[in-house]
């Protein structure tokens, strides 16, 4: 597989998110097996508004990790890493309330978008994960990144 970097592209990551209003973060990478990038208790505040977070939220991100401006490997990294502990995000997704999914950043000056490959969405599939994709488009030699 060949991977190209987006001339275009400013920013490309992707993220698993995991939510869950029991399990902790402390114990959801115990079941998963794999150290989180990012996490928030529930009843945190949440940013500058202060509002505190309704649930356990257990994050692992590609930003920093694959360093190019291709959407196929930062999914691929992301689809790995969780598809390897599958069965520990199954278990925590049977749980009542809990939910997960991957979103893609995709921080831009043009148009176009990303390619998803079929064994990325397969291994998605078979644990149960969606797919978002946020786009921000920004002018050529914006340094901000977007608000996100």
């Amino acid at each position: 597989m060949i991977h190209t970097d987006d001339p275009h592209a400013h920013a490309i990551w992707a993220v698993f998110r995991l939510y869950s209003p029991s399990l902790r973060p402390g114990e959801i990478t115990q079941i998963i097996g794999v150290m989180p990038t990012g996490f928030t208790t529930k009843g945190a505040r949440l940013g500058k508004v202060g509002q505190g977070a309704p649930q356990n939220g257990w994050f692992l991100s590609s930003e920093g990790r694959v360093s190019v401006n291709d959407a196929r490997p930062h999914m691929a990294w992301v689809v790995d890493q969780i598809h390897a502990n599958a069965d520990g995000v199954r278990q925590i997704l049977a749980e009542d309330g809990a939910r997960a999914d991957i979103i893609l950043y995709w921080w831009t000056e043009a148009d176009g978008g990303p390619i998803f490959l079929p064994e990325h969405l397969a291994k998605m599939s078979e644990i149960g994960l969606g797919l978002s994709v946020h786009f921000a488009k920004v002018e050529e030699g914006d340094a901000e990144r977007p608000p996100y």
